[in-house]
Protein backbone atom coordinates (compact mmCIF):
# COMPACT_ATOMS: atom_id res chain seq x y z
CA UNK A 1 0.00 0.00 0.00
CA UNK A 2 3.24 2.30 0.04
CA UNK A 3 4.15 4.39 -2.70
CA UNK A 4 6.62 4.08 -4.98
CA UNK A 5 9.67 5.96 -4.17
CA UNK A 6 9.83 9.52 -6.92
CA UNK A 7 12.28 8.59 -9.43
CA UNK A 8 14.22 11.00 -11.38
CA UNK A 9 13.61 10.26 -14.97
CA UNK A 10 15.67 13.37 -16.11
CA UNK A 11 18.75 11.99 -14.17
CA UNK A 12 18.74 8.68 -14.97
CA UNK A 13 19.95 9.70 -18.55
CA UNK A 14 21.57 12.33 -17.03
CA UNK A 15 20.00 15.07 -19.71
CA UNK A 16 18.62 18.50 -18.88
CA UNK A 17 14.95 19.16 -18.19
CA UNK A 18 14.84 21.17 -21.27
CA UNK A 19 15.91 18.36 -23.47
CA UNK A 20 14.80 18.37 -26.76
CA UNK A 21 12.82 15.15 -28.26
CA UNK A 22 15.52 14.39 -30.52
CA UNK A 23 18.46 14.49 -27.39
CA UNK A 24 16.09 12.54 -25.28
CA UNK A 25 16.14 9.97 -28.13
CA UNK A 26 19.90 9.81 -29.25
CA UNK A 27 20.36 9.11 -25.13
CA UNK A 28 18.15 6.80 -24.77
CA UNK A 29 19.08 4.76 -27.67
CA UNK A 30 22.87 5.06 -26.32
CA UNK A 31 22.08 3.60 -23.07
CA UNK A 32 19.48 1.09 -24.45
CA UNK A 33 21.91 -0.22 -25.81
CA UNK A 34 24.73 -0.34 -23.03
CA UNK A 35 21.89 -1.76 -20.54
CA UNK A 36 20.14 -3.90 -22.21
CA UNK A 37 20.14 -7.44 -21.06
CA UNK A 38 21.67 -9.26 -23.99
CA UNK A 39 24.61 -7.04 -23.60
CA UNK A 40 27.22 -9.69 -22.21
CA UNK A 41 29.76 -6.52 -21.05
CA UNK A 42 27.52 -3.99 -19.42
CA UNK A 43 24.00 -5.57 -19.79
CA UNK A 44 21.71 -5.07 -16.60
CA UNK A 45 18.25 -5.63 -16.78
CA UNK A 46 17.16 -2.96 -13.86
CA UNK A 47 18.90 -0.03 -15.41
CA UNK A 48 17.35 -1.16 -18.33
CA UNK A 49 13.61 -0.77 -17.42
CA UNK A 50 14.10 1.96 -15.66
CA UNK A 51 15.61 4.24 -18.37
CA UNK A 52 12.40 2.64 -20.69
CA UNK A 53 10.12 4.19 -18.12
CA UNK A 54 11.93 7.54 -18.39
CA UNK A 55 12.09 7.22 -22.16
CA UNK A 56 8.21 6.30 -22.56
CA UNK A 57 7.50 9.31 -19.58
CA UNK A 58 9.44 11.60 -21.72
CA UNK A 59 8.85 10.64 -24.87
CA UNK A 60 5.52 11.47 -25.03
CA UNK A 61 4.67 15.14 -25.02
CA UNK A 62 1.43 15.10 -22.57
CA UNK A 63 2.92 12.23 -19.93
CA UNK A 64 6.32 14.65 -19.98
CA UNK A 65 3.75 17.80 -18.90
CA UNK A 66 2.31 15.57 -16.53
CA UNK A 67 5.72 14.87 -15.42
CA UNK A 68 7.31 18.26 -14.70
CA UNK A 69 4.41 19.17 -12.98
CA UNK A 70 4.87 16.43 -10.26
CA UNK A 71 8.54 16.91 -10.40
CA UNK A 72 8.35 20.76 -9.64
CA UNK A 73 5.56 20.09 -6.63
CA UNK A 74 8.54 17.67 -5.50
CA UNK A 75 11.31 19.89 -5.61
CA UNK A 76 9.21 22.58 -4.22
CA UNK A 77 8.07 20.66 -1.16
CA UNK A 78 11.98 19.63 -0.59
CA UNK A 79 12.73 23.63 -0.46
CA UNK A 80 10.11 24.48 1.83
CA UNK A 81 11.18 21.46 4.25
CA UNK A 82 14.78 22.50 3.89
CA UNK A 83 13.82 26.47 4.34
CA UNK A 84 11.66 25.50 7.52
CA UNK A 85 14.41 23.70 9.54
CA UNK A 86 16.76 26.78 8.99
Amino acid sequence: MGQEPFIDYYEIPQISPRADQGTIERVYRLLAKRYHPDNKETGNANKFDVLTKAFRALSDPQRRAGYDVVLQVIAKNKRNRYNSKL
